[in-house]
């Protein structure tokens, strides 16, 4: 989820990169993983979705440090088929793991014509488009969903039983930017309230809800509270495809403790799944006139008529496509608040920013 920025500077996409990979390395993890996990945050901050960039890096470095993330990711086959893998994770970084995976879907799909990659006992692994994506070069669509921590109560009910748990898909195009729907299952993301600084915002009345007995604290009402599903009881039916903690094969194992969480509050660790899909364009059509039926379908959608006061209709992934090329043309706008955040993390690792 993006949101707008306060006050702020720009900084080179390499160099903010480096940074986040020379700061992974010094804290053990592989110069290989680094890169990739500091390259899947920087591209979220490309992409204009700064909730789940580099604003995250110090709460990873702090959950390695403490031992409630490896460093490496070990990851381990635990079943196989010709179109399915079961991975655990080993309790790595989520964005290694499901980078991997999904090279790893890509590839049995070029002979099963569909994979899915599921993957347990892992952890938060930021922004689902980085994975759907990196199925794009391969000519096939692309499909990343994740677990998220029970933050969601039922439709009509008070107590958060259930997962956010957003997903993403990418499909390929000739001309047009990808077409890349996703989002996540309730109607309000819990890191806009923790984000930092000058970035933290009040939910608004009716975007979340108090479970019994808890009372009306403002900005951190969401971090005991509960946030109704998205589209109401209709977004309750994929949560239950992504998966249940309880009933769902790529559901982490590693019981029901507390530990420091990724929003930098105390939350429940179970454990975190993901499921990576990736199907072959080839099988169904030929590729050219897929991707050639995909342009013409995103320019039919931006051609069509306006709702009032709309200046321009775009399809999902297109504003996140702008926000990249801009980026790399201008840098990438780092909040004030955040930037100090990387330039303490800075001095105390002592990796120059």
């Amino acid at each position: 989820m993006s949101f707008r920025l306060g006050p702020h500077q720009r900084l080179p996409v390499p160099r903010l990169t480096g940074f986040a990979r020379r700061a992974l390395e010094t804290i053990g993890v592989p110069e290989d993983e680094a890169t990739l996990f500091a390259d899947i945050l920087v591209e979220a901050d490309c992409r204009g979705v700064h909730s789940h960039g580099v604003m995250r890096l110090a709460v990873y470095v702090a959950r390695i440090e403490g031992g409630a993330m490896a460093a490496k990711t070990r990851l381990r086959v635990m079943s196989e088929a010709p179109g399915t893998v079961l991975l655990d994770g080993g309790n790595g970084p989520g964005h290694v793991a499901c980078a991997r995976a999904m090279d790893l879907a890509v590839a049995k799909a070029r002979e099963a014509g569909v994979a899915v990659v599921a993957i347990c006992n892992s952890n938060h692994n930021g922004t689902q488009a980085a994975y759907a994506l990196r199925a794009l070069p391969a000519d096939m669509i692309g499909l990343c969903a994740t677990l998220g921590g029970n933050v969601m109560a039922p439709w009509g009910g008070v107590m958060p039983l259930l997962g956010n748990n957003p997903f993403s898909l990418a499909a390929p195009t000739a001309e047009e930017p990808p077409v890349r729907p996703g989002h996540g299952l309730q109607r309000r993301s819990s890191w806009l309230d923790h984000a930092g600084g000058e970035t933290r915002r009040a939910d608004p009345r009716g975007l979340g809800h108090r479970c019994p007995g808890e009372s009306d604290a403002g900005p951190q009402r969401r971090s005991s509270g509960h946030s109704p599903p998205h589209r109401g009881v209709q977004g309750l039916r994929p949560r239950h495809a992504c998966g249940d903690p309880q009933r769902c094969p790529h559901w982490g194992r590693r019981g029901r403790g507390r530990l420091r969480g990724q929003s930098g509050r105390d939350e429940p660790d179970a454990g975190c799944g993901h499921m990576l899909v990736a199907l072959d364009v080839a099988r169904f059509m030929p590729v050219p006139e897929f991707k050639a039926r995909m342009d013409q379908f995103i320019r039919d959608m931006r051609a069509s008529e306006r709702a009032p006061g709309v200046e321009r209709i775009y399809v999902p992934g297109e504003l996140e496509h702008a926000h990249a090329e801009e980026a790399a043309r201008l840098g990438i706008p780092i909040d004030e608040a955040v930037l100090g955040e990387l330039e303490g993390l800075s001095r105390r690792l002592g990796v120059p920013l």
